[in-house]
């Protein structure tokens, strides 16, 4: 009998750490051979760069959510490439605006269509403890993904307070009444934290994706060829970070290469080897934006 690759889905909303535990899952199932299906909501791929570089089988499915009608045949072409490809797991990182409540259907999709079956053990959800009262409110993503999660990692803990922390749980419980919680600090979890996952039992629900039906949030790619000044850079980012939800890529200071990642509110920069040609970023608003922001930022951008 031929052998089934373990499935498991990685979501959560534009910048809570989705990367971040790919990494985390990657390092604890070193025994295993992994296969990587990754989704970026951007036209360019800016989280397949940072792990291009390990050991490991990757298709990379950009500029749109793998849920979405406009992507969802490359998704499930990249299912039936993996179905030739041995490997044991097959982690899947939806992009940051995905909905997954379609996701046991689309496996039964392939597997009518190959002979090799796929065991889904289930997803983890990951929530920004920052930002995500906040986001509840404004957009059903957040919802979607609460409710179609086995797991979720309540993380960057350390930068709220246990208060914060009781409200979350009391909302992610309203939704989803069986997942197993975990709160985290840079979506670090233990072996034994992963293997919740075989023990959670959720209700059988497949429900079409609202990636369609929703308005998709604007974005914007900030690209220079030459070595971007920092506090000019600052000054853009003040005027922008109210409105952003999501600030991802590579940028060329004059003391270096950084992979630049941001939330509204702030950013974070670490210096990388990674040898982009420019400066690339990504930025991500919410669809009911001033388009008259957008243009300032434009203008802006290309002054600096």
């Amino acid at each position: 009998m031929t052998k089934k690759t373990k499935i498991l889905l990685i979501h959560g909303f534009l910048g809570s750490g989705k990367t971040t535990l790919l990494t985390q899952i990657i390092s604890l199932l070193h025994d295993y051979r992994c296969g990587i299906l990754q989704n970026e909501f951007g036209k360019i791929n800016i989280d397949g760069r940072l792990i291009s570089g390990k050991s490991l089988e990757l298709i990379e499915i950009s500029n749109g959510s793998i849920f979405c009608s406009c992507r969802h045949n490359e998704f499930i072409e990249g299912l039936l490439k993996f179905s030739d490809i041995n490997v044991d797991y097959l982690l899947i990182e939806a992009s940051g605006i995905s909905d997954p409540s379609s996701m046991k259907r689309d496996l039964k999709i392939v597997e009518r269509q190959n002979i090799k079956s796929y065991e889904y053990i289930g997803s983890i959800c990951v929530l920004d403890a920052l930002n995500v009262l906040d986001l509840i409110q404004v957009t059903p993503i957040i919802g979607r993904q609460i409710r179609f999660a086995e797991l979720i990692l309540v993380n960057k803990i350390d930068l709220i307070d246990n208060s914060i922390y009781l409200q979350i749980k009391d909302e992610i419980r309203k939704i989803n009444n069986d997942a197993f919680i975990i709160p985290t600090e840079y979506a670090v979890i233990q072996k034994g934290q992963l293997n919740k996952i075989f023990d959670i039992k959720t209700p059988e629900i497949i429900e079409d994706s609202i990636n369609d039906s929703i308005e998709r949030p604007l974005k914007m790619l900030l690209e220079k060829e030459e070595k971007v000044d920092k506090t000019l850079f600052n000054s853009v980012f003040n005027d922008i970070k109210e409105y952003i939800w999501r600030l991802k890529g590579f940028i060329k200071l004059k003391n270096g290469n950084f992979y630049i990642d941001g939330v509204k509110g702030g950013y974070q920069l670490t210096k990388t080897n990674i040898d982009a040609p420019k400066t690339q970023i990504v930025v991500i608003f919410p669809a009911d934006i001033d388009y008259s922001i957008i243009e300032n930022i434009k203008s802006v951008w290309k002054s600096i």
